[in-house]
């Protein structure tokens, strides 16, 4: 499934989305390992093993093997500081002073450059 079949494959209700993956792919601004980076990491973030196992053989024709990994990298930490950030919301005050737990080793030096990351 490339790209264009995941958008074909998405129900009427989901318009935007489909609309919004067009425009990524028509994307100017970003090089082709940032898209196909942004590409993996939503896909990642979608936990949806078909989209992921699609957007991930298509991925790996566009994405250099450090990219790669530096894309699901980054997917995993913005999930991390989703649960993260969220559960020290909810705890209220008590827990303000409490650190931040979670470690973000992979961004300080990631194998494809920060700015890809």
């Amino acid at each position: 499934m490339s790209i264009d079949n995941l958008k074909s494959s998405l129900p009427e209700y989901a318009k935007d989305l489909k609309l919004n993956l067009g425009t990524l792919t028509r994307s100017t601004e970003l090089s082709e390992q940032q898209l196909w980076g942004t590409f993996l990491a939503s896909a990642a973030a979608t936990r949806n093993d078909a989209v992921f196992s699609e957007v991930a053989d298509e991925a790996k024709e566009h994405l250099s093997d450090a990219a790669f990994d530096a894309a699901l990298a980054a997917a995993s930490i913005m999930a991390m500081n989703n649960v993260a950030y969220r559960a020290k919301g909810y705890l209220g005050s008590d827990y303000a002073q409490v650190k931040d737990g979670p470690s973000h080793e992979c961004d300080l030096q990631p194998r494809c450059g920060k700015i890809r990351f």
